[in-house]
């Protein structure tokens, strides 16, 4: 998994994943 701001598909739908780098 890589940690980086965006959007990612997750199995319950789209949610937003801040990350350090």
């Amino acid at each position: 998994m890589e940690k980086r701001t965006g959007v990612v598909t997750f199995a319950g739908g789209p949610i937003t994943l801040v990350g350090p780098e």
